[in-house]
């Protein structure tokens, strides 16, 4: 049955190239070292795994990655593109490519099943940033919507300790909910359709020093809220990075910290997103060039210039 593949394999692990993926517990890692992947590549990525003797037609990886909805090939070419960065291929590609008919893995796999074992709470939550409620009042701060929400999901990737859900995703699920859905009403949709785990709404307002940003976080268990301020929207996005781990992980485990990125470059991707998700793709891909020249292995900014080439096409 289409998108229940890997939910059925049990405690089955794959060791490939310098990763280790383990199917029950969601986690892919690399070297070690826990590595996030959304859930759409990663589940790309286990059917490739299970379905490596043959090559995988692409109407076929869209029916089982996306059995909920009617994507086109430009999704699947930006999931390809999430977990081959994720995997770090190498000079030697693990997941061929062959030209308007699909793909297949072809990297060397040991496949295992270890003895079973309940999923850790440490492992990563699934998280949808829900961009900013903006009550600034000033227009020249609509950017920082969909681009702040963006800048929070990639330090949050970029530290291992949540998948942040896409964005156009998100925006997907709310366009199909009633007008001014509550946030408990949207989490509840996107854990039933999509096993997001939190929900994150934020509400920006001004404040004479500065900025103010009321931040609620929707799971399982009890609503959690905190208030953060700053002097600008970015600093914001970093001050709500570095928090919410805090909050993400219940056991209070240290959460590794991520070199920060230069202030200008997470402006530059905000303005990339925001312009991206107005549908001004010569603007985003100027954005996500201006980028690249500062902060080369941006990852979401290859990304997102790599969705922006194929939705071109």
């Amino acid at each position: 049955m289409p998108g229940t593949s890997e939910f059925t394999m049990g405690n089955l692990v794959y060791r490939f190239g310098r990763c280790e993926l383990d199917v029950d517990t969601r986690e892919l890692r690399v070297d070690g070292r826990l590595r996030a992947l959304e859930p759409r590549p990663f589940s790309l990525l286990v059917y490739l795994l299970r379905e490596r003797h043959r090559v995988v037609r692409k109407d076929e990886l869209i029916d089982e990655i996306w059995p909920d909805r009617i994507v086109s090939v430009g999704a699947l070419a930006r999931a390809v593109c999430c977990l081959r960065k994720a995997i770090d291929e190498g000079p030697e590609p693990m997941v061929q490519t062959l030209h308007r008919v699909g793909f297949r893995f072809v990297g060397p796999v040991h496949e295992s099943r270890p003895a079973a074992h309940p999923r850790p709470g440490s492992a990563p939550p699934v998280v949808a940033l829900l961009p900013p409620e903006d009550a600034t009042g000033e227009s020249e701060s609509g950017w920082s919507a969909a681009g702040l929400a963006a800048t929070v999901g990639h330090g949050l990737a970029a530290l291992g300790c949540a998948w942040p859900f896409p964005l156009r995703s998100l925006r997907a699920v709310l366009q199909s909910l009633p007008a001014f859905s509550e946030p408990a009403a949207i989490a509840e949709a996107l854990r039933a359709r999509h096993e997001v785990d939190v929900l994150i709404h934020t509400r920006m307002t001004r404040e004479k020093a500065g900025y103010r940003l009321d931040c609620s976080l929707f799971g399982a268990g009890p609503r959690q809220q905190f208030t953060l301020r700053a002097e600008d929207p970015l600093r914001l996005g970093r001050k709500l990075t570095r928090q919410l781990p805090k909050h993400l992980n219940p056991l209070g485990a240290e959460t590794p910290q991520a070199q920060a990125d230069d202030h200008w470059v997470l402006e530059l991707f905000a303005h990339a997103v925001e312009a991206s998700m107005q549908g001004n793709r010569s603007l985003a891909r100027k954005f996500c060039l201006a980028v690249l020249e500062y902060e080369p292995h941006f990852a979401e900014a290859v990304a997102e210039l790599e969705y922006l080439d194929t939705a071109d096409r």
